[in-house]
């Protein structure tokens, strides 16, 4: 038996994905706030039950699985009872902050609310960090009780991606941390296709070398387990995920929300939930539907997500990819909300239909795209520094699956006309973008 086992003296809770999640007492004070309860009634995939009906699962259970997978992660790679307790902790409150219909509510957000520069990726986590924890005196005291006052700050750190403890670090942020494959399972699981899910968290998890934890650097043998948690992640984006339906669904809540933000009466309805903690406790997706369909700005179309009467794809990646050129300046201008529906509404001006473009970004090995990226490499022969073999150069293919990812640009129209009409108004469309972009 693991000396360093924490005692898990709470309550025990079945789960689809580890069958049994044990709890500390303490840890059940924290679940049993308002303010954690609320993650019951947020959906962890939005709107994939419009495809698969199954996936109506929450980020309430999903955080228990984090800090589930945390602990393994910790009992196997960490030195103390102490830093077992930190990412527990983390992994519980790491989504504390998600909105109704999570990351579809994040764009409006921080382009009308948080404009805090860091763009909207990760808004959530910022927002938890920076307000939701800090204002929640219960929370505080809970986890100042059991870490201290340093492990409260270094909690903080580590969800958002800014310790500097890499080991530790990477049990919540990267490649293989527990965030990623907890939810590729788990979302996998409920939608019916456990198929595109090949996560092995245990083997990832003892293979990797101990001797060096600030570096991601396996045994030979974690090869497989490691392709199949980066194949996973390119099968659920493309078929799960990015699914054009989803994305439909996406694009036209993201204009929705937008419009909030823009009407008098709704903005204050907004601002009301975020600015407040004990109103943010209460802020749900049923109530957040029910305000909708009851104002004229925004009821026609959430009723459309409701009935699933949703844009249709009018263009698609193939269509885009004969303007190479355009496609690039196109990709690069939508990143940003503000951008996008600028040109959505030089789209509508011109040809009196309501489009909205999306190119949402699939790259489930960053070579060689990111700067700064770190590769997980394996070992070839111990030593002090071990010699060690970047993953890429033993899993060549891995390289390769950016050139069918990239970027997946779409777009949507809300009643589109019959086909002759249609094909007119998409060379319309594409001669619009082209002159818009050409003004830039």
């Amino acid at each position: 038996m693991d000396k360093r086992r924490l005692k898990l003296d709470g309550k025990i809770i079945r789960d689809p994905i580890y069958c049994y999640i044990p709890l500390r007492k303490i840890e059940e004070e924290i679940i049993g706030l308002a303010i954690f309860q609320r993650l019951r009634y947020t959906g962890q995939l939005s709107f994939a039950n419009l495809v698969y009906p199954g996936a109506c699962h929450s980020r309430f259970e999903h955080s228990l699985g984090v800090m589930h997978a945390c602990n393994k992660f910790a009992e196997i790679l960490t030195s103390s009872d102490y830093e077992i307790r930190l990412l527990r902790w983390v992994g519980l409150l790491h989504d504390l902050g998600h909105f109704p219909f999570s990351h579809a509510f994040e764009p409006a957000f921080y382009d009308f609310y948080l404009k805090d520069g860091f763009g909207w990726n990760d808004a959530h986590v910022r927002y938890a960090c920076n307000k939701l924890i800090p204002e929640s005196n219960k929370i505080k005291k809970i986890l100042r009780a059991d870490v201290g006052r340093e492990g409260y700050d270094e909690i903080l750190r580590l969800i958002q991606g800014k310790s500097k403890n890499r080991l530790l670090q990477s049990a919540i942020k990267g490649l293989f941390c527990c965030d990623r494959l907890d939810y590729l399972q788990r979302d996998a699981f409920h939608a019916g296709t456990p198929e595109y899910s090949i996560i092995d968290s245990e083997r990832i998890f003892r293979a990797r070398h101990k001797k060096t934890q600030a570096d991601e650097i396996f045994y030979p043998k974690a090869r497989f387990a490691l392709e199949g948690a980066i194949l996973s992640y390119y099968y659920m984006y493309q078929a799960i995920y990015y699914h054009h339906t989803v994305r439909s669904a996406f694009s036209l809540f993201v204009d929705i929300i937008c419009r909030v933000f823009e009407t008098d009466e709704l903005r204050r309805y907004i601002n009301k939930k975020l600015d407040r903690l004990e109103n943010f406790e209460t802020f749900y997706e049923a109530d957040l539907i029910s305000t909708l369909l009851e104002h004229r700005a925004t009821s026609p179309d959430i009723q459309r997500i409701l009935k699933r009467s949703l844009p249709k794809v009018i263009l698609g990646e193939n269509d885009i990819q004969e303007y190479p050129l355009l496609k690039d300046k196109l990709d690069d201008r939508i990143k940003l909300l503000s951008r996008k529906r600028e040109l959505e509404k030089e789209i509508r001006r011109q040809i009196k239909k309501t489009v909205f473009l999306d190119s949402p970004v699939l790259i489930p090995y960053p070579i060689p795209f990111k700067p700064g990226f770190r590769e997980p490499h394996l070992l070839i022969q111990e030593g002090n520094p071990p010699k060690t073999q970047p993953l890429s150069q033993v899993s060549t293919h891995l390289t390769q699956l950016w050139q069918a990812a990239g970027s997946i640009t779409r777009i949507f129209m809300i009643d589109p006309p019959k086909t002759d009409r249609l094909l007119k108004m998409k060379k319309e469309i594409m001669e619009i973008i082209e002159e818009f972009l050409k003004e830039e």
